[in-house]
């Protein structure tokens, strides 16, 4: 799944997009960091394989950072319910617990605040949360 250190950074180079959501993260994460597709597993193999190892579910997975505001809005309009979870729900179905921290609260208004980033979500996205298996 993953390419060995010895292998070094990828010399791929930044890609090319038009994509204004790409060119922010590219702002701020270096092309190197960006693994290969061919190092990426789909969320079908990620299941076959917690199915292969035959193991009892994780006691507990912890995510961080689930960005659900801010640029992330355009794309949960255009997308399914499960899109922001799509490539790890595996992972998530597969523990008891699911333990994430939601970057912005629940709420339908907010009053702006003056520092860099101030996010809301969707309180119709609890449902969404929930259904993934993450317990607001």
């Amino acid at each position: 799944m993953s390419r060995a250190a010895a292998d070094g950074p990828s010399d791929a180079g930044a890609p090319e997009s038009g994509d204004p959501d790409l060119q922010i993260l590219m702002r701020h994460v270096s092309p190197e960091e960006i693994p290969a597709s061919e190092d990426l597993c789909s969320a079908a193999d990620l299941d076959a394989h917690f199915a292969a190892l035959g193991e009892p579910p994780f006691s507990l997975v912890a995510a961080g950072d689930i960005m659900l505001g801010d640029h992330a809005k355009r794309a949960l309009k255009q997308a399914s319910a499960d899109y922001p979870f799509e490539a790890v729900l595996p992972l998530l179905k597969n523990a008891e617990i699911v333990l994430a921290n939601l970057e912005g609260p629940l709420a339908r208004k907010s009053a702006r605040e003056a520092r860099n980033y101030s996010y809301k979500v969707n309180p119709l996205l609890a449902a969404r949360l929930r259904a993934r298996g993450s317990g607001c």
